[in-house]
């Protein structure tokens, strides 16, 4: 579309009106993909030569087979914009609408392994993004002495995978722990799935079946008699959908103030609307390691509502630790908001004065002081950065660190 207004300002507080749309097809292709059979030269190990050294042979997998039907992939994107200028440019922002199509994506499917494999990376995906924009400058103060402004935006995303395969094999641990490998139809990319806790009985977690099942037996005094393994979980139909690891909104907020040669700029981040697990005491660590402030909750005689680690087990269900560690930490008891708000970076500027420039032969020349994340909240506390943690398997990292910085710029 052109530059031009679609409507002409009308008022004395509207002065720019725009409409903007668009529609494309962008395209991508697979290297690892090829419409020809691929086959490839190996050497025999030592221990497969008794005849001699140096013996070669042809080898392939699954995706080495030819593909005639290869495509690809393609994202359609449709994007309506409307941006505006109001109250003598007082006000200037834009809202946009995007809508992302993607199809013929490259995706493994499974079939009958009498076709000379089980499974290949064919084009068999399909997921749409859909999402809104938002900016809004306003200038507040503009003179000769003094400024003042702020910008904030504001983005929003949903997104759904549409068509994938699914393998019937796949356990409900491979969705847990590879979201971004494993998907579901109907669900969004990155969903954070979790095991069902129905209760802790004596110290021990219990996840529940497809069916609301406890996967432990219990006797009279509460010990384990018999406990069946997360593996016979297949798919998600024993899991709870919390939601997804990736932030569903985000935006910022940059704020400015000047007077005379001196600047002030702050800028605020923000993200939410997504999940994360909490870090928690490894169940099947002996303990005498362990650095997790989270033995401190462990279960004991007076704290009931508490986890048994390793060495506070009966010895019999100690050959389950690994099964209760694996429950304990990727259950929905564990899952929480990860929203954050952020003070990403603030700085101060102080341009030289024209004489000074003058006389280093220089057309201007500024100072700047920058600190960077001096300051954020999250939603979760527990002093958990989400920006810097393990989000899907909720491990810790070194948060961002503060830093400082100085700068000088010149132009000639």
């Amino acid at each position: 579309m052109s530059d031009e207004p679609f409507m002409e300002p009308t008022s004395s507080w509207l002065n720019y009106l725009k409409l903007r749309a668009s529609y494309g097809v962008n395209g991508n292709v697979d290297q690892s993909s090829t419409t020809y059979f691929v086959a490839k030269y190996k050497k025999m190990s030592t221990s497969l030569q008794p005849l001699g050294q140096g013996l070669t042979y042809l080898d392939y997998d699954g995706d080495d087979l030819p593909n005639p039907k290869l495509r690809w992939e393609k994202t359609a994107t449709t994007n309506i914009g409307l941006d505006f200028r109001l109250f003598n440019n007082y006000l200037v922002g834009g809202v946009e609408y995007y809508n992302r199509h993607g199809s013929d994506l490259l995706v493994r499917r499974f079939m009958d392994a009498t076709l000379g494999t089980d499974s290949r990376v064919v084009n068999n995906g399909e997921i749409r993004n859909r999402g809104v924009e938002f900016s809004l400058t306003g200038n507040f103060i503009n003179t000769q002495d003094w400024g003042l402004s702020a910008t904030i935006t504001h983005a929003m995303n949903r997104n759904k995978v549409l068509a994938v395969d699914e393998d019937p094999n796949w356990t409900a641990s491979n969705y847990i722990t590879a979201p971004s490998n494993y998907f579901k139809k109907g669900t969004s990319y990155n969903t954070l799935w979790a095991y069902r806790l129905g209760r802790i009985v004596n110290g021990y977690p219990v996840i529940l079946d497809n069916e609301g099942n406890e996967m432990v037996e219990f006797d009279s005094n509460g010990n384990v008699v018999n406990l069946r393994h997360a593996s016979i979980l297949k798919g998600t139909d024993a899991l709870a959908n919390m939601g997804t690891i990736t932030p569903t909104y985000n935006g910022s907020l940059n704020l400015n103030f000047r007077y005379k040669s001196v600047e002030l700029n702050a800028l605020f981040v923000y993200a939410g609307g997504h999940k994360l697990r909490l870090d928690v005491a490894d169940l099947d660590e002996s303990g005498y390691t362990m650095r997790n402030t989270h033995i401190l909750d462990r279960w004991y005689a007076n704290n009931v509502d508490g986890v048994r680690l390793y060495l506070d087990m009966d010895p019999t269900a100690r050959q389950y630790s690994n099964d209760f560690a694996s429950w304990w930490k990727y259950s929905d008891r564990q899952v929480r908001d990860a929203d954050y708000l952020k003070l990403r970076s603030i700085s101060v500027a102080y341009n030289m004065s024209k004489n000074i420039c003058k006389v280093l032969h220089l057309s201007n020349m500024k100072l700047t002081l920058q600190l960077n994340n001096l300051f954020y909240w999250s939603k979760v506390g527990k002093d958990i950065d989400p920006e810097s943690y393990g989000l899907g398997s909720g491990t810790r990292v070194l948060n961002l660190p503060r830093t400082f910085s100085i700068g000088l710029s010149t132009s000639f």
